[in-house]
Parts: structure tokens; sequence; C-alpha cells
């Protein structure tokens, strides 16, 4: 079985480990043509989505079994559940449903500015469990992304449990069960992946790992039945022309978003 792991080039590193892999599975990156830095308002965020819907469908005709976008934004999960026929799972759904399976309510901490709140929303919307939701606390803002580097510096530094980053992780997830009442924890971002055995370690509470989760869930759904999937070849073909006129901006299309965020602000 081949999973396609959907990803910005800049997030290669966060594949599934190895050593998860079940001896029937195979990952490989499939990377989105155009990113879409810090896409915090609607008109980007739709940008993102069909983005991640045209790396799906090079997916599919690439062969792989199931798809899986490793992001608790969901960037196009629904969208791409109607565009292709593979089996998709996104870190944000599969973890919002880990964690209320192993308690009656949640808090999302994360890595990214509070910018970022809408991608959290949506999700929130799309799966029904605002009510169970204690709130979302941001670890950054983003005058500080530039401290690190910009968006990739962050990733990168959230993905080490000795950065500084790692300790303020720790304390703001403290707060979300202390002061907010969460009886769960969902990591925001799949890059704090890795901090996930301090934090379980240092919490009273269950700590989700979205990357784990999410690619447990996919391999889960490619072994599941399948649905039959009404694709319309045009609006596919639309969709990647699209992509392919975005892509052709190139480096005139990343320098406007450069100014605002830094080298690379891609959210995974």
């Amino acid at each position: 079985m081949r999973i396609a792991h959907l990803t910005p080039p800049s997030a290669t590193y966060l594949i599934p480990e190895r050593s998860t892999w079940p001896a029937d599975v195979t990952v490989e990156d499939v990377l989105v043509r155009v990113d879409v830095p810090l896409a915090t308002d609607p008109a980007r965020l739709t940008i993102k989505d069909l983005v991640y819907v045209d790396a799906a469908v090079t997916a599919e005709r690439a062969g792989f079994d199931a798809i899986f976008v490793n992001t608790v934004a969901d960037y196009g999960v629904d969208l791409i559940r109607g565009t292709t026929a593979l089996p998709t799972a996104g870190a944000g759904e599969s973890s919002i449903a880990a964690a209320l399976s192993a308690a009656p309510s949640f808090g999302i901490v994360t890595v990214w500015p509070s910018s970022t709140q809408i991608y959290y929303d949506r999700v929130l919307a799309a799966t029904g469990t605002a009510a169970s939701c204690t709130g979302t606390r941001y670890v950054l803002e983003e005058p500080e992304l530039g401290e690190h580097g910009g968006g990739a510096g962050a990733m990168a530094a959230a993905h080490d449990p000795g950065s500084p980053i790692a300790a303020r992780v720790l304390a703001t997830a403290l707060r979300t069960v202390e002061e907010d009442g969460a009886a769960s924890i969902v990591l925001g971002c799949s890059c704090m992946s890795r901090l996930t055995p301090m934090l379980r370690e240092a919490l009273d509470v269950p700590v989700v790992d979205p990357r784990h989760t999410g690619f447990e869930a996919t391999v889960a759904a490619a072994r599941a039945p399948r649905a039959e999937v009404a694709v319309n070849p045009d609006t596919t073909a639309r969709i990647v022309a699209a992509v392919d006129v975005w892509q052709q901006l190139g480096d005139s299309v990343t320098s406007a978003w450069d100014e605002e965020c830094g080298d690379a602000c891609a959210i995974a």
C-alpha cells in the first residue's frame, strides 16, 4: 500500500517516521506545487485548499492508494474527497476524534500565532466539536516568527524537544489544563509531534500527536471498503490548470508574501 504524504517542500521532514509504518505500507512525499504562507484570510485559505487538491490529483495519477494531509488545518480534505477516489485523512479531524475518544473535552495548543485561528475554527466547525473545545492557545505571535528565521525556522524549533519553544509549549499546555479545564490536549501543528513524549510525561491528561494520529487514520481509511466517488473531470482539470498558472507566477507571488511573513511561513 502506497500512501501519499502531501506537504510543502519545507516540511518533508514531517513524513511519518518509518518505524511507525505497517509492514505492507510505504509513505512518499507528494509536494504541493505552490506554497501559500500564512493563509490567514478566507481567499488565501481557498487558494491553499486548491493547491492541496492539485497535489492529491497528482498522487492519484501516480497510483497511490491513500492520501495523508499532514496538517491540523486539514487543507482541502473535503474537496479532495470529492475530487479523487482515494481514501483521505487529515491530521486535524483525526486528532480531534482521538482526543474525544479519550476525554470529554480538549484544548488546542499550537506553536502558531493567533492569526491562524481561522484554521482551527474551520476544523472545529467541520467536525462539529466546537462545544467540546476549551479554546486554542498560541505559543508564538507573528513578530516572533522572524526571530526564528520565519515559519520554517519556527517549525524546526518546535520539532526539537530541547528548544526554548518546547519549554513555552509545555507552559502553555499546563495553562490549557489548569486554567481552561481541558481534559485532553490536541497539538495544533504536526511540527510539534516530537514534543509529545515530554508533554505526556508532564501532564495528567491525554496528549494527541497529530502526525501519528493522522497517519493511523489514513492507514485505517485505506483498509476500509471504498465508497464510489463521482468525479467531474472538468472540475479537476480546471483546478490543475489554475495551479499551473499560480506556479508560473513563481517568485513574484512568493516575494509579495515573503515581505509579510519571512522566508517561509508554511503552516504544516
